[in-house]
């Protein structure tokens, strides 16, 4: 799951890719507390739902553990998913924690539960940014793609909320068959909120989305040159492009920062409740768990060989050796080749 985030203010989230730029080991880390959700949503890369009545909570000790392997590693920043974080009973133990070893810490939430004190709590934890999604400007739409009524309203004040406590509020929106024709509102929406960083995210073929090819978009690429002009035009600063393939073939007029895959560098590891490492969040296949395999090996180096072994069984297609752009695009999205025929990036216009 690729995503690509503009930027209207500077803030503490290239601390990772700066980090990663020296070191060139994981910098950053997703951890997915809880499998538990309060809502439903149709694209849940994580198969997360209310209905899971079997969801799972990671352990005080797993939580102690992952973040001494992470800061032996010299991660930077960690973000606590899942699920739901808001519903996990030991989400301020671990955001203490993280803080305790220097680490940036991020909340990637519905909204849902993001009241006014939530946000002074997580703010005065040491919180410095939550994610939270729009999925449509209309609340209806939002409710029904999110599984729940009121998620849409509660959703904007959580990020009001979020604003209010001083914490950098983003809003994420993945893109699908049912919303590409309103990210521009969805965007202006989330602007007049107070958001100044924006996130875009492609939909895979994962999770609750696993048959649902008919929600994937037609003009993903050509949204993503939308927006970058209208983010150039309203006075952004950069962009964070975790994309192979934005910007091929146009300028953005700004500062783009990465444009690869974070996975496939090693910049980012992500954790399942139970310790399965992902090569992404959308390809759940895993890699190794932490839990058994970190105990004896260094994170640093157990991650770094995983990729290498995941990413060689990957080879490039004919047609993307000769293309002339495969010096930038580096032949796209490992996820997303494994879902055609020839082994090509879906998203590929070469």
């Amino acid at each position: 799951m690729c995503c690509i985030t503009f930027n209207w203010k500077e803030n503490d989230a290239v601390e990772k890719v700066e980090h990663f730029r020296r070191k060139r080991t994981v910098s950053w880390a997703v951890v997915e507390v809880t499998e538990a959700c309060n809502l439903n949503c149709k694209w849940c890369y994580a198969s997360s739902s209310y209905k899971n009545k079997n969801a799972g909570f990671m352990r005080e000790d797993e939580i102690i553990f992952i973040l001494n392997r992470l800061s032996e590693a010299g991660a930077r920043q960690v973000t606590y998913s899942g699920g739901e974080p808001s519903i996990y009973p030991h989400l301020d133990f671990a955001i203490k924690e993280a803080k305790e070893r220097g680490m940036v810490v991020h909340v990637n939430t519905n909204g849902y539960m993001l009241t006014k004190g939530l946000a002074a709590k997580w703010a005065g934890l040491g919180v410095t940014q939550v994610q939270v999604n729009i999925d449509s400007t209309d609340a209806a739409k939002h409710d029904e793609i999110r599984g729940r009524a009121g998620s849409f309203s509660r959703a904007l004040k959580g990020i009001g909320n979020t604003a209010a406590a001083g914490i950098t509020p983003v809003s994420q929106t993945v893109l699908t068959s049912e919303n590409e024709g309103e990210v521009m509102r969805i965007i202006c929406l989330a602007r007049k909120a107070g958001v100044e960083r924006v996130r875009l995210w492609d939909m895979m073929l994962s999770g609750h989305a696993q048959d649902r090819r008919d929600m994937l978009p037609a003009r993903y690429l050509e949204i993503l040159k939308e927006v970058s002009e209208y983010a150039l035009q309203t006075g952004a600063k950069s962009i964070e492009a975790g994309e192979p393939l934005f910007p091929l073939g146009y300028e953005t007029g700004m500062k783009v920062m990465d444009s690869f895959c974070v996975c496939l560098a090693g910049l980012l590891a992500n954790f399942s409740v139970s310790g399965d490492a992902y090569f992404c969040c959308m390809h759940r296949k895993p890699l190794y768990n932490v839990f058994k395999d970190a105990a004896e090996e260094r994170l640093d180096g157990l991650h770094a060989r995983k990729i290498r072994e995941f990413s060689d069984r990957f080879s490039l297609p004919e047609k993307c050796v000769k293309c002339d752009v495969l010096g930038k695009c580096m032949g796209g999205c490992i996820a997303r080749r494994g879902f055609t025929p020839d082994g090509r990036d879906y998203w590929c216009t070469e």
